[in-house]
């Protein structure tokens, strides 16, 4: 029985692993290139990040920045996560332009259960105004007045953004609570909208502590099960085998003592 358990926890630890641990980098904020970076990074894709990562973009030290935090859980039903779907529907709820909704993290609980996602909503005119400035002018000297910027047009003195670039994240919260409590997004259901004042890292990962101790119990639990069985049966044969031995000796007993019955 402890057997039949232990194979379903491991089972259902690795449904939900298809997601987590991340299998590869996630690039977040792709529809603009000034926001565009590594918000989640993964120990089990050896390749370098692609681009900058998140943290280039923003004023922080050791993690801390204030975001909305919101915790999906992982269902065996997904084996992929979709940046650009959950960013969709973040953006139509909150009712924002694709480039002031900037994503900050993604990464799994430690337990790989769940996928957390960190962002904030920028100010729109602080973004103008980093927009502007970041163009580079004409032959003429000219500023360009254009809010798309592509890669080759950020200067890199880009200023990072502050945490009062961005709105208060206590508002951002009460708008998606009213919106998904006990709802869903992409098809997935949210357990948890909170402001936080610290990013996960981006080097986290999965700790599969747990799962390995419930593969060690299962295992110790096999192999006692093998030995009680191998010790059982061997006790057994011995056992039949002194059994055989007394009735052996036993009969010879009662045919020695038996009296001689003489035919006349």
């Amino acid at each position: 029985m402890l057997f039949i358990i232990c194979f379903l926890t491991l089972l259902s630890k690795a449904i939900l692993a298809q997601i987590c641990p991340l299998k590869a980098h996630i690039v977040c904020n792709n529809g603009y290139d000034l926001h565009q970076c590594v918000c989640g990074t993964s120990k089990l894709f050896e390749e370098p990040i692609p681009v900058q990562t998140c943290n280039l973009i923003l004023k922080i030290k050791n993690d801390e920045f204030e975001a909305v935090s919101m915790t999906i859980d992982l269902n065996s039903n997904k084996s992929e996560f979709s940046e650009e779907l959950i960013r969709k529907e973040l953006r139509n709820s909150l009712n924002v332009n694709d480039e002031d909704l900037v994503i900050f993290r993604i990464g799994c609980s430690p337990e790989g259960d769940k996928l957390i996602i960190q962002f904030d909503i920028l100010n729109h005119e602080v973004l103008h105004k980093s927009s502007t400035k970041l163009i580079k002018s004409n032959a003429k000297g000219t500023v360009i007045q254009n809010s798309s910027i592509s890669n080759d047009q950020v200067e890199p003195n880009f200023k990072p953004y502050d945490e009062n670039d961005f709105i208060d994240p206590k508002t951002i919260r009460q708008r998606l609570i009213e919106i998904y409590n006990n709802s869903n997004i992409a098809d997935t259901h949210v357990s948890l909208i909170k402001r936080v004042n610290k990013l996960i890292p981006l080097e986290t990962d999965v700790d599969n502590s747990n799962l390995l101790i419930i593969a060690f119990i299962c295992a110790v639990f096999c192999l006692v099960s093998c030995l009680a069985a191998s010790y059982r049966t061997f006790y057994s044969q011995k056992e039949e085998e002194k059994e055989k031995k007394e009735d052996i000796v036993l009969n010879r007993e009662i045919n020695h003592n038996a009296p001689e019955i003489v035919i006349n």
